[in-house]
């Protein structure tokens, strides 16, 4: 009896913990970047373009930072607002501004109810050469993923 205890609430610890996780944006659109990066080598394409629900309600900011220090002109040149950028300086690493020392993706939603997510979960799959930024309101993203002559990188958000 107690074993079965055991296994159920294991069972549903589980379930809480994956939910979890797949519910956070920035780690399911680095998963469809994960599924991208399958997809260009099954079909042997030098690109691949893929849509991602992020599920996400209202407006909301994708970026997709770069491995290099960005000053906040040359975000604001990016077209981010200062709220955009504040998130993204909180989210890495806020005592000490100037230390960016690896690229991430970030989804900031633009609704304060929501909380803003950051993952590096991609890079086992393909890096970011440039800084990618989009605010919309749907819930589907695309991007664009090519097979570079070093790495595969993410190219492009629509």
């Amino acid at each position: 009896m107690v074993n079965k205890s055991i296994k159920k609430i294991t069972i549903i610890i589980s379930v809480v913990i994956l939910s979890a996780c797949t519910s956070d944006p920035a780690v399911r659109l680095a998963n469809c970047v994960e599924d991208a990066t399958k997809k260009l080598k099954n079909e042997s394409e030098e690109r691949v373009k893929n849509t991602c629900d992020l599920s996400q309600e209202g407006k909301y900011a994708v970026v997709m930072y770069p491995n290099i220090i960005l000053s906040d002109d040359e975000l604001r040149n990016a077209g981010m607002d200062a709220a955009t950028i504040a998130t993204i300086r909180s989210l890495r690493f806020p005592h000490i501004p100037d230390i960016e020392p690896f690229e991430s993706i970030y989804v900031i939603p633009k609704n304060k109810n929501s909380l803003p997510s950051r993952t590096t979960y991609y890079k086992r799959f393909a890096t970011i050469p440039k800084l990618l930024y989009l605010e919309k309101e749907m819930k589907n993203i695309s991007f664009t993923i090519y097979d570079a002559p070093t790495a595969i990188e993410i190219t492009n958000i629509e």
